[in-house]
């Protein structure tokens, strides 16, 4: 691709002038040339913008390289001048680079022109970006200097090659001094560091210096007039490098942090003595934890077997008073009083198996054709409430991953909920969907689809609040709902379904309106 240039040529002979356009064209440029012969020519094309480069015969009539120059500087432009010549000297050749052409050429060598030229343009670049950045250094001290006075930090000004260090009047009364009393060297700030702090705050000097960090940052400590030490947060920068990337001036501010610090401090000390209650609570908790852990060992070995007494008991008693009315009444409330007494103590113990990590399950491939006969066993508490419970096979045998007790386990809960809340003669719609469900891959991005069951259990109940069914799976909540029956309710049934679930990689959830009744979804993987 050619490189566009726009030359300004002084030259009087056209076929010089050819001979220069056609050896730059050659060279990959695509030259946009103006050619003039005289001063005036000279001086009116120097007004316009734009000029890449001036090229030069040395010798015209009545005008020549050395009065052109002399023009051209006047001017103040900066653009590279190259002289070409056929019988220029040595001497005269040194004599025009002083006047401060940039380069010469011999005519008979112009194949050499296009390199002379990419040189000569990249390096009025280099001059020009490097004006630019004096004068945005320039701006930018300014500026910086500007919003130091105006933020009340003190601020030092460090030559690095020769130790001179600038400290502001306001640095020096940060530590208690007056102007006077130090003086500006960098021994004096350096001597001032924290013996703690100093090998720190050399460290970051250095990483500054090495371009590994671009702004020199650090909170230490500063001797002070008198004798105390003070925090300050160090800000640095290095405004200005040598060719080599070695600083040569850095420039920064102290700010004083020692309330800040000192707060911190405060709230070091505030958080060690929380740890430290935190640690002392955590211990009563675990021992707390560990009595918990005890009494439901007693409640499982204690309890258990007096109430399995008393309800053989009740049992003697309904069987040899059979005929009498009022006690077969008491018999039969001492075995649901039982029953429900043994239901709680059964889930405060499954509760807490899960929990502690007791129980793990053992996933299994299980038929779903055995879930006929486990409904078969609630048939009889529905009959009592004139409620029917209607289950519509699948098509095909299906099959899910799940532990077989806890299978058990949670539609009995699900199921027995549904006979306690349906109203009497009402209707319960057990039945069961394959489906598809996308899960994002381990560690990836990438969605995947697996095969699942869902088990769904309707009922025709009093349906559940937005309220309830945000606390639905919570323990020991207590639903606007009631049993129907006079049965009673642990609260802590469907947390125990949750956490069976979802230890089996399953979901559950409840769909429901109130006054319309509610369906609650379990959904297992499938297993094919």
């Amino acid at each position: 691709m050619e490189t566009p240039l726009r030359l300004l040529l002084i030259e009087d002979s056209e076929s010089d002038a050819f001979l220069v356009i056609r050896h730059l064209e050659k060279g990959g440029y695509a030259v946009m040339p103006e050619r003039i012969e005289t001063a005036e020519q000279l001086e009116s094309a120097l007004q316009e913008q734009g000029w890449d480069i001036i090229i030069s015969d040395y010798q015209l009539p009545g005008f020549d390289a050395p009065a052109a120059l002399a023009l051209f500087t006047a001017k103040g432009a900066d653009i590279p001048f190259i002289v070409v010549s056929g019988t220029i000297g040595e001497e005269t050749a040194v004599s025009i680079m002083k006047a401060g052409a940039q380069d010469y050429l011999m005519k008979n060598n112009l194949a050499k022109l296009p390199s002379v030229v990419k040189r000569e343009l990249a390096e009025a670049r280099h001059r020009k970006e490097l004006k630019e950045a004096e004068e945005q250094l320039r701006l930018n001290e300014q500026r910086w200097k500007f919003a130091i006075e105006g933020s009340n930090d003190g601020m030092w000004d460090w030559n690095v090659q020769t130790n001179a260090m600038y400290l502001s009047p306001r640095w020096k009364e940060m530590l208690g001094f007056d102007d006077d009393e130090i003086p500006n060297h960098y021994g004096e700030w350096y001597n001032r560091v924290h013996p703690d702090d100093i090998e720190k705050m050399m460290e970051k000097i250095q990483n500054h210096f090495r371009h590994e960090v671009a702004l020199y940052r650090i909170e230490l400590r500063v001797l002070c007039k008198d004798g105390s030490y003070k925090w300050f947060l160090a800000r640095g920068k290095v405004l200005v490098w040598d060719s080599e990337g070695k600083p040569l001036r850095m420039v920064g501010t102290h700010a004083d942090i020692t309330e800040r610090k000192q707060a911190e401090e405060e709230i070091r000390a505030l958080n060690n003595d929380l740890e430290r209650r935190v640690r002392e609570r955590t211990a009563r908790l675990m021992e707390l934890d560990k009595e918990k852990n005890e009494l439901l060992g007693i409640v499982a070995h204690d309890l258990r077997n007096p109430l399995a007494g008393i309800r053989i008991h009740a049992e003697i008693i309904e069987l040899f008073f059979a005929t009498n009315e009022k006690i077969l009444k008491h018999a039969i409330g001492i075995m649901a009083s039982v029953d429900e007494m043994t239901e709680l103590i059964n889930l405060l113990l499954d509760g807490h198996r899960i929990e502690s990590g007791a129980f793990v399950p053992h996933l299994s491939r299980i038929s779903l054709s055995i879930l006929p006969h486990f409904i078969e066993r609630y048939h009889a508490r529905a009959a009592a409430k004139n409620i029917v419970i209607d289950y519509e096979p699948p098509p095909h045998e299906l099959f899910v991953l799940s532990d077989e007790s806890a299978l058990s386990q949670i539609l009995d809960n699900l199921i027995s909920n549904a006979v306690k809340y349906s109203p009497f003669g009402k209707r319960i719609r057990i039945y069961l969907q394959e489906g598809l469900h996308e899960d994002s891959s381990e560690g990836t991005n990438t969605m995947e689809k697996r095969k699942i069951v869902h088990f769904a259990i309707q009922d025709e109940g009093p349906g559940l609040s937005e309220g309830d069914k945000a606390r639905l799976f919570g323990k020991f909540v207590r639903l606007s709902a009631r049993p129907t029956g006079g049965e009673s309710s642990t609260g802590l049934g469907l947390s125990i379904v949750k956490k069976l679930v979802e230890m089996q990689r399953g979901r559950v959830w409840c769909e429901s309106e109130l006054g319309k009744g509610a369906t609650f979804f379990v959904e297992f993987p499938s297993a094919v």
